[in-house]
């Protein structure tokens, strides 16, 4: 059999092995919470009441990381945990452990060319596909700032569904698209009849999930739907 296409079953690159390092109980713990909002609140509410929700018998040495781990930085976690959309579905549905563990040793690897190590093809396209979309957005986003000191206001949802352009003077119009070539979604914020801000966000890849919507970089919380 060539190394080139082996799975974890068979043998694992040197940067599987290095994340496998990563306790797998927080694990499946932050990917499920990652596409599941209601598990989400009971994990950041008492993690180890999460766990039994989906009879995970967590480690000892888990149970103190999850135990110590202030909110905030649980919370980060969550948000920077990668879930391939395939698994998407799985680790929403799933009522226990058992299933979502079977989904994490059954990773296939993609072919190695040049001496380059197997990743997992799905996170990498994707994690590229997200940076290039904030990166995007970042510069959206410096773009209505400026629009605002100059003309002191945002742009109307109207005006952004139906210019070609409302940023023509900013920046290109090719940055008002994502890398799945859609126009990014923004809606004003509108009170007492004055656009005071906006929301800015990705669709993402799927438009029929909310679960991969990426949220623009830059005040996050201010400008999220």
């Amino acid at each position: 059999m060539n190394n080139s296409f082996r799975t974890i079953v068979g043998g694992r690159s040197s940067e599987q092995q290095d994340r496998n390092n990563f306790p797998r109980g927080i694990e499946i713990l932050l990917k499920k919470a990652k596409v599941d909002m209601r598990f989400k609140i009971l994990l950041l509410k008492n993690p180890l009441k999460a766990a039994k929700s989906i009879d995970l018998n967590l480690k000892e040495n888990e149970k103190k990381i999850i135990e110590n781990t202030p909110k905030s930085i649980l919370e980060t976690m969550i948000q920077n945990t990668f879930v391939p959309k395939h698994h998407v579905k799985t680790f929403l549905t799933a009522k226990t452990a058992a299933m979502l563990a079977l989904i994490l040793t059954s990773t296939t690897l993609t072919p190695s060319y040049g001496g380059t190590k197997g990743v997992e093809a799905d996170e990498i396209v994707h994690e590229d596909y997200i940076q290039v979309a904030e990166e995007r957005m970042g510069v959206v986003q410096d773009a209505l700032e400026q629009l605002k000191r100059d003309q002191g206001t945002y742009p109307s949802t109207e005006e952004w569904l139906s210019a070609l352009n409302p940023l023509d003077e900013y920046i290109p119009h090719s940055y008002l698209y994502d890398p799945w070539k859609r126009k990014f979604h923004y809606e004003a914020v509108i009170e007492k009849d004055m656009i005071v801000s906006y929301k800015l966000e990705s669709l993402g890849e799927d438009l029929n999930y909310g679960y991969d919507n990426i949220q623009c970089p830059i005040d996050t919380e201010k400008h999220s739907f």
